[in-house]
């Protein structure tokens, strides 16, 4: 018996013929989902042993739950009514619910159903019956639901603990407290949909326009004292909030509390370190000759996630390269990079440096271009004079992460980036 494997799905040769794989994908736990040539879905355990038989239109195994998600469409047609199956790690079937148009998977192991909402659990038992315009999981027993474009908050016998008031409401209430927006005062609230505190901010903005996402930043929100829209937006494409509204920025977590006091003129995520950037200035925009967004009036620094200053707010520009590492950008002008498919703000001419998060200057700010692949660098800082985007054919600079200058012209700066595509 061949034991030779597929650099595509993992399986050996004699698996794939006795069970007529098509396409399959290993999902761990020794589970590999796969599609036969009759286009039907199923799972394999350790490599050669059904798990689920090839019999369904999806599947989805939950690597966290321990379960699976089968799915069957009314004729084959995924437009048309769908059975949703589940089954455990062992292949043994602990639920099932016919004629449902569309769920999805959702918070606490709970699913919802897009009708009219409600919410069922993995063995298909009914938590919550689906007569709401919206619903969703506040925690295992309390749910926040919709009726009338308004939103309220139930507990799991369905007794309305805050009345459908609410026009958005923000969190879990994983540590006790959720926030919700009534007649346009933001207010925190407990789980028995008490009114605790006026949060007495004027907006909660989307986490992050200008970073990665990152799971550190997830139950936590940009937030605005005494914000209004610009006066200028509709002039020019709202790009992302910076340009939609003014006032005093600061952060706050899901639960309510304030994490960074809103005093700054902007504030942005990153991806890589619990720290943020931090903007002061007027924050001007215009359009520069060849039609660029510009952005002038403004300086920027780095503050830890407590508010203390790591980098003081006295460059153009400061873009996050490598867990706290920051290119820092003296002289150059900031503006919207809408070339790529990646969207994003970013500074022309000035030079560049690095500065770790002891301040300290570990690359001298006299650089035209840094080396950045992901927007990231991967070991070490590769910079550049004479050029306005990093040309590997001509001599360049390289530091390391703790700021000895090496030999650049005996490093292969292919050798250290993340993707050499």
């Amino acid at each position: 018996m061949s034991t030779e494997k597929s650099p595509y799905n993992q399986l050996s040769l004699s698996t794939i013929t006795k069970f007529d794989v098509l396409y399959s994908e290993y999902r761990g736990d020794d589970i590999t989902t796969f599609r036969t040539n009759t286009k039907k879905w199923g799972a394999l355990s350790n490599v050669n042993s059904i798990l689920i038989p090839p019999e369904f239109d999806s599947i989805y195994y939950n690597f966290d739950f321990k379960y699976f998600e089968c799915v069957l469409y009314k004729e084959g047609n995924y437009q048309n009514p769908k059975t949703l199956i589940f089954y455990d790690q062992n292949g043994i079937e602990q639920g099932k619910i016919e004629n449902i148009k569309s769920f999805t998977k959702h918070r606490f192991g709970y699913y919802r159903f897009h009708e009219e909402w409600g919410i069922i659990n993995t063995s298909c038992e009914t938590i919550v019956k689906n007569k709401y315009q919206n619903i969703g999981a506040l925690s295992e027993n309390l749910f926040e639901v919709q009726k009338n474009d308004k939103w309220g908050i139930i507990d799991i016998e369905e007794k309305l603990l805050l009345d459908f008031k609410a026009s958005k409401i923000y969190g879990t209430f994983a540590n006790n407290y959720v926030i919700a927006k009534l007649d346009d005062a933001y207010h925190k609230i407990d789980q028995n949909g008490k009114l605790i505190e006026n949060l007495g901010i004027s907006h909660i903005l989307r986490t992050a326009s200008n970073s990665y996402w990152s799971k550190n930043n997830s139950e936590r929100r940009k937030v605005l004292l005494n914000g209004i829209e610009r006066e200028e937006t509709d002039e020019f494409y709202p790009f992302d909030e910076i340009t939609e509204y003014k006032g005093k920025w600061g952060i706050i977590n899901l639960s309510g509390e304030m994490l960074i006091e809103p005093k700054y003129d902007y504030i942005d995520f990153f991806g890589l370190t619990d720290c943020y950037k931090a903007v002061i200035g007027s924050l001007n925009f215009v359009y520069g000759q060849n039609g660029e967004l510009l952005m002038k009036g403004t300086k920027s620094g780095v503050i830890d996630s407590e508010g203390v200053v790591v980098i003081p707010a006295k460059y153009e520009w400061v873009d996050e390269i490598a867990p706290n590492l920051w290119a820092v950008n003296n002289g150059g002008i900031v503006f919207y990079n809408d070339e790529y498919q990646e969207e994003y703000w970013t500074v022309q001419g000035g030079k560049w440096g690095v500065i770790n998060s002891k301040n300290e200057e570990i690359v001298p700010i006299k650089y035209d271009v840094i080396m950045k692949n992901w927007f990231r660098v991967k070991d070490l800082i590769i910079v550049q004079n004479g050029t306005k985007h990093f040309d590997g054919s001509v001599d360049y600079d390289a530091y390391s992460f703790e700021g000895e200058k090496l030999d650049g012209k005996r490093i292969d700066y292919k050798n250290h980036i993340y993707y050499k595509g």
